[in-house]
């Protein structure tokens, strides 16, 4: 099972590419998985088009695991990927199939981090700000991105691990979020009113997560209670 749930994950983050889904079907079939679309998948030719894609998704919704419902926006970038481009919108909107693949309990920490580092961003840049996990595949391993707004802008120099700590997580989001803040809105934030730049960084101090002044070498605040009294006025 986990293969064929790792191909569902490859097939939503990487849509536009080849995947050999007669052989995963096949494979799983050996190891005692069985469905009728299954069966017709794996006695396929060794191709990746439109119809085995709708086909595999037929096979993995009867072994029981969660994909796209049919006629979705999800689904049809899955199945029709090889007609259009691929768009970072298109990769922002893979987080509710990716979080369905999952689980949402195995995605509950990195939320929490995303929304307390969310807070810090709305109480001290952006009151209407919003941040988005945008799922990517590193080699094989899952990251995300932190995307603004809808997620359709982030910042492509870091990502964020959710096999960690909850503390390394929110260190990891507020990191990410500081060099997105700085590419897409080039803005320096957090920057600490007493000793001004560069702007603070995310750290573990103490087993706490932490807005860390270099300049100053103090704690500016915990990350998820950053205050604007303790940041250099915006102009």
């Amino acid at each position: 099972m986990d293969r064929i749930r790792s191909t569902l994950l490859a097939l939503v983050l990487h849509p536009t590419g080849q995947h050999d889904l007669a052989l995963t079907a096949a494979e799983a079939l050996a190891e005692g998985l069985d469905s009728p679309a299954l069966r017709e998948v794996a006695g396929l030719p060794l191709r990746d088009d439109d119809g085995t894609r709708s086909l595999f998704l037929v096979a993995a919704e009867e072994l029981g695991l969660p994909v796209p419902s049919a006629g979705t926006q999800g689904r049809r970038r899955i199945e029709l990927a090889h007609d259009r481009e691929w768009s970072t919108r298109d990769q922002a909107a893979a987080y509710p199939a990716v979080r369905a693949l999952l689980g949402a309990e195995a995605l509950l920490p990195l939320e929490r981090a995303f929304a307390r580092v969310e807070r810090d961003l709305r109480k001290t840049l952006r009151p209407d700000g919003r941040l988005q996990p945008v799922p990517v595949d590193n080699t094989g391993e899952l990251l995300f991105f932190v995307g603004l707004g809808d997620g359709a802008s982030w910042s492509g120099g870091r990502a964020v691990s959710f096999h960690t700590t909850e503390t390394q997580l929110l260190v990891q989001v507020a990191d990410c979020l500081s060099e997105t803040v700085l590419e897409v809105w080039r803005e320096q934030w957090p920057v600490c009113r007493q000793h001004d730049r560069p702007p603070a960084d995310a750290h573990e101090c103490g087993g706490e997560p932490v807005w860390w002044c270099s300049k100053g070498q103090h704690v500016l605040a915990r990350i998820g209670q950053l205050t604007a009294d303790v940041l250099l006025p915006r102009p």
